[in-house]
């Protein structure tokens, strides 16, 4: 039941790459200068290859934290825009509210914005990678006040579930296959942490 979001992969895509290319680059200088050093090993020449070899790892591990973080950033944009889209929905669907719980659960919102994410059509997930990096891009400038941003996240999300909306309309089974998600997602995430609690 738990995919990914494609729209996150789209997102974080660049910085993987830049990670496994600055790897693979790396380990094969390493292993180049390792094989190609035909000087007798003197105690500083064998220092030196294992704190460059640090420092490279350091300095992954450093954009691993990076892209984890974002990745972590990503989901939880993901899930607010699907709470706030299914807010919406559940007014004009009332069906839907029977399982309205899913709303506040982590983890079966996420697969709800999961599966909204990746029901739309690659044009669509683009125009909505575009919106998310441009509140990115623009909440990132220092000068910005903390009102601002929050103006500036409010039209994204407004600005998504617009698109959301519109590929509801043209796709008449998609709420269907939302209701279908939040069943499996209630059954699969919420029922059992109710369980536990009690």
């Amino acid at each position: 039941m738990s995919k990914t979001n494609k729209i996150i992969l789209k997102h974080l895509l660049p910085g993987a790459i830049i990670v496994s290319i600055s790897a693979s680059a790396m380990l094969g200088l390493f292993g180049y200068a390792a094989t190609t050093d035909n000087a007798p090993y003197s105690a500083q020449n064998k220092s030196a290859v294992p704190v460059n070899a640090l420092i490279v790892l350091f300095g992954l591990c450093f954009i691993l934290c990076i892209l984890a973080d974002s990745y972590n950033t990503d989901k939880k944009f993901a899930s607010q825009v699907a709470r706030k889209f299914l807010k919406q929905t559940i007014q004009e669907h009332p069906e839907i509210k029977e399982f309205e719980s899913v709303l506040n659960n982590k983890k079966a919102l996420k697969s709800v914005a999961t599966m909204i994410s990746n029901s739309l059509r690659p044009s669509e997930q683009e125009r909505v990678l575009y919106i998310a990096n441009e509140l990115l891009r623009k909440t990132q400038n220092t000068a910005i006040t903390r009102q601002e941003k929050v103006m500036l996240t409010k039209k994204a999300y407004s600005e998504i579930i617009k698109i959301i909306k519109e590929h509801a309309t043209v796709h008449p089974d998609f709420i269907n296959e939302i209701y279908a998600t939040m069943a499996r997602a209630e059954t699969t995430f919420v029922m059992p942490t109710q369980q536990h609690t009690r």
